[in-house]
């Protein structure tokens, strides 16, 4: 609910907490503490100061400022990426920072009309660094848009109805703040632009070659008994590009298909030499259709005993014949 005597909100005040810089507290921490602190010092005592001021998660709060700005570094529990890159974050005390007044000016007209940073830390011996301003900026520049230039950023010392050297060495930071708010960005460094892509790369793999002795093939010929074919591996390489440039590789597949390899029958078989075949002769007339000689009795005796002679001759023949 915002309080109805909450006006235009024109000034962005800035304090120093005077506190540690509490890097390693969380938001809830900072919430409670400035709400326990506000009460401490009799905000909470009176009832009429009360007028619907709210925590974030809508509890009664009794903060006397609307943000807390913290240093953030790895030890900050809660952080964002963001916030722990800026090194910076401005942490809401109260539910409702544009509705809520919160008694941090020691000025109630300006509390009405106001938004008030307490920066964590005793800046009397530290100051803030550019990327605080750059923050503090960031969340000013639209309010300032709005009323078009018509705001105000000042010291709590210079607003306030009694003395006070708040904020310290954050004075020495006010021009930077607005010279930030009146820029159209803080410049921060933009975000790389990080994309990724594969590149497939295949190369062949020769198959080899395998001889056999096939001896029923003859011998000086070859025949084909297994196709030779190429294998292959393909790599796929995960390829990271920051703003264009390659950052790094990851090979992402391996693949490989082994060759296959090709055979060849070699034939070692000879023919063997024809067996000789013999001239052809004339045919031999058998003894036994051989006609044996006639003894006749006219004839010399010595003719007729070389006929006799010879009968024996071919029935001798004739056994071996029959052999």
């Amino acid at each position: 609910m915002a309080d109805v005597n909450r006006k235009t909100v024109d000034y962005l005040v800035l304090h120093h907490a005077v506190t540690p810089t509490w890097e390693d507290k969380s938001k809830d921490f900072l919430i409670n503490w400035f709400s326990d602190n506000g009460f401490a010092r009799a905000y909470g005592s009176n009832s009429a100061n009360w007028s619907g001021l709210k925590k974030p998660n809508g509890q009664r709060s009794y903060s006397q400022a609307h943000f807390a700005g913290q240093r953030v570094t790895s030890k900050t529990p809660d952080a964002t990426a963001d916030e722990r890159k800026k090194g910076y974050r401005l942490v809401q005390l109260v539910q409702d920072v544009w509705g809520q007044i919160t008694w941090h000016a020691g000025n109630w007209d300006i509390n009405t009309r106001s938004i008030g940073i307490e920066n964590l830390g005793d800046y009397r011996t530290i100051s803030l660094r550019e990327n605080d301003c750059k923050v503090i900026a960031d969340f000013w520049r639209a309010q300032d848009r709005k009323l078009k230039g018509n705001t105000a950023i000042v010291g709590h010392k210079e607003v306030s109805d009694s003395a006070t050297a708040c904020p310290a060495n954050i004075m020495n930071s006010r021009n930077r703040i607005v010279t930030l708010v009146n820029a159209s960005s803080s410049g921060w460094p933009k975000d790389p632009t990080i994309t990724t892509k594969n590149e497939t790369v295949t190369t062949s793999i020769p198959y080899e070659t395998e001889t056999v002795d096939d001896p029923n093939l003859k011998k000086g010929t070859q025949e084909i008994r297994q196709k030779g074919v190429n294998g292959t591996r393909t790599v796929v390489t995960k390829i990271t590009l920051t703003d264009g440039k390659e950052t790094k590789r990851e090979v992402v597949s391996d693949t490989t298909v082994p060759p296959v390899t090709l055979i060849m029958a070699i034939g070692s078989y000879v023919e063997p030499d024809p067996e000789p075949v013999d001239p052809p002769t004339d045919p031999v007339t058998p003894p036994d259709v051989i006609d044996p000689p006639v003894i006749d009795p006219e004839k010399p005796s010595g003719v007729n005993f070389l006929i006799t002679l010879l009968k024996k001759f071919i029935e001798l023949l004739k056994k071996i014949w029959n052999a």
